[in-house]
């Protein structure tokens, strides 16, 4: 066994990631207080642990597909690389959501500015989970 972690093992740890990012994200909201709760808690927990899943899952799979050609040696640093854009692109998404129905869906500056900076909480914790797993795999190859 290697200690390399592919984009199977990405998707599994970046879900785990993106969980722990979910629930990180609806204490970081609570105590900031950027934008109302629309549900219970317990109803807030589980749509975070989705959100957060989805998120973590696509950054765990796309740190396992490209993180050996970025040329960067900090894994967490790496994972930060990743997890960015992909926060970008979601939220390129809802900007174009926005124009589609203003009523709907709204722009608002401050939860954009928190959500990037939790881009990068999400990129962290994905970062320290796949360098615990690669000293794991380092440490079952022995």
């Amino acid at each position: 066994m290697t200690n390399k972690i592919g984009w199977k093992e990405g998707l599994v740890l970046g879900f785990i990631a993106g969980v722990i990012w979910g629930w990180t994200s609806i204490g970081v909201n609570y105590i900031t207080g950027i934008f109302p709760f629309e549900l219970s808690i317990v109803q807030n927990l589980f749509v975070g642990s989705v959100g957060g899943g989805v998120f973590g899952t696509l950054s765990g799979a796309f740190l396992g597909l490209i993180g050996e050609r970025i040329p960067v040696k900090n894994t967490v640093l790496k994972a930060v690389i990743v997890s960015t854009p992909i926060w970008i692109l979601f939220r390129l998404t809802g900007l174009m959501l926005t124009e589609i129905d203003e009523s709907r869906y709204q722009a608002v500056i401050a939860q954009t500015i928190q959500g990037f900076f939790l881009s990068i909480v999400l990129g962290c914790i994905l970062g320290l989970i796949w360098q615990w797993q690669e000293n794991r795999n380092r440490q079952i190859a022995k």
